[in-house]
């Protein structure tokens, strides 16, 4: 049987999917950031993933991630939010 998020972890995994660090997610929420680490270890074992960039694919945030050029990402999110980095 799968678990589903609580709402507090889809919570988590929409602003990972959005770059931020554990710590700027722990004052966007109000918790540690070793209280993030612990959602994200839990958010893993229940979707079944390794990674952050998997977490949101999984939980539907990322709907695009595909590198343009070499040393280059774009994350489109379902949000609509468009995030660009190099690697």
């Amino acid at each position: 049987m799968t678990r589903a998020l609580t709402p507090r972890q889809a919570h988590v995994v929409e602003l990972m999917a959005t770059g931020l660090s554990n710590g700027e997610i722990g004052l966007a929420m109000g918790i540690s950031e070793d209280g993030v680490k612990k959602h994200a270890t839990n958010i893993f074992a229940i979707l079944g993933v390794n990674n952050r960039l998997d977490a949101a694919r999984a939980a539907g945030w990322i709907v695009d991630a595909t590198p343009p050029e070499r040393h280059r990402h774009v994350l489109r999110c379902k949000c609509g939010l468009t995030l660009e980095g190099a690697s």
